[in-house]
């Protein structure tokens, strides 16, 4: 990497934790550090749903599993868009209807404190599994390009996540995330735009060769149960995202965030088309064409994970592959950084 590109990651990073901290003095309640006082528009709250769902782990692993085989694992993405209708239609009002901000505050009252401490207890340890993945992830592509140890990369990371968020509450975190998902947006279309325009052939020869390899085919449609088809991709990803928009914290307490129950309806469905447009950026290239492209357009490609530095790694995330196998798929992605 150029001088110029650590001094803009460097200041971005910087950037993000002071802003997130600038919302110390405007947290004067509990509701406000909680639930951002329910002021926010419905777009910032559907931009931080968006930038909550994808992680480190959507940013590696699709790249990944598009460029060791094909596109099946983007059939758990179709999916969101039914689960945040559903979300919409019947989720946030329920909870926008309930005293607390908690998704577990109605099981204490229907079944008692048990059911409460139970699935709270789940989620957190849920949360604690996938925030180590996600932070290893987030470090890998880091000590790729910039050479830091992947152990300084998540300890600087973790600090400046709590940082903001403990001084800046909920508003700081989903401000900050909105921006993040803007970055992550555009940098993602920048980059398909450039990996498809710096071929040869251009786009018309990308699309040629990822046809001839079957690189956009979508899983079998047969009716096997233990392949990963799109049958069973779509069908787990529908009761993964609705409980996803259903039970988990990371979600209900962004619908309490919102001005009214209008926006918070509409960020529902706002941050599931996002996600649409970040992780299905032109990720069918093989091994011939990452010798044609050279080493520097890839890691072009594995640059605009940087963008994920500073994001607030409590995050919920889709498997990106119906086997499970991210770490795997990652890997092949920073090997290939590397030719």
């Amino acid at each position: 990497m150029h001088i110029i590109d650590i001094i803009v990651f460097l200041l971005f990073t910087g950037g993000v934790v002071a802003f997130g901290c600038s919302f110390f003095k405007k947290k004067g309640t509990s509701e406000e550090f909680t639930s951002a006082g329910r002021s926010l528009p419905g777009w910032v709250v559907g931009m931080s749903i968006f930038a909550t769902y994808v992680s480190s782990i959507s940013y590696l692993g699709y790249p990944g599993k598009a460029f060791s085989g094909d596109w099946n694992a983007f059939v758990f993405s179709l999916s969101i868009p039914i689960a945040s209708y559903f979300a919409a239609r019947y989720f946030v009002p329920f909870y926008r209807s309930q005293d607390s901000i908690s998704a577990y505050s109605f099981l204490e009252n229907r079944f008692g404190p048990w059911a409460r401490i139970y699935a709270s207890s789940c989620y957190l340890l849920t949360q604690i599994a996938r925030t180590g993945s996600i932070l290893y992830l987030l470090a890998l592509p880091m000590n790729v390009l910039l050479g830091w140890h992947i152990q300084t990369i998540i300890v600087v990371t973790s600090v400046a996540i709590v940082l903001y968020s403990m001084l800046g509450g909920m508003k700081a975190v989903i401000w900050t995330e909105a921006i993040q998902g803007i970055i992550l947006i555009g940098g993602a279309l920048v980059c398909m735009f450039i990996l498809l325009f710096d071929m040869p052939g251009g786009p018309v020869q990308t699309f040629s060769i990822a046809m001839e390899d079957g690189k956009f085919s979508l899983g079998s449609f047969g009716s096997s149960l233990s392949e990963s088809t799109f049958w069973v991709c779509l069908i787990y990803g529908i009761f993964t995202n609705l409980q996803n928009y259903g039970i988990d914290q990371s979600y209900v307490q962004r619908y309490h965030t919102a001005k009214n129950e209008k926006e918070a309806k509409f960020s529902a469905l706002f941050g599931a088309i996002g996600f649409h447009s970040a992780p299905s950026w032109g990720l069918c290239l093989n091994d011939a064409e990452l010798v044609e492209l050279g080493r520097e357009t890839v890691n072009l490609r594995i640059g605009i994970f940087l963008g994920k530095a500073t994001r607030v790694v409590a995050a919920r995330d889709g498997d990106i592959d119906c086997g499970g196998n991210l770490v795997g798929k990652a890997g092949e992605v920073q090997r290939a950084s590397m030719r």
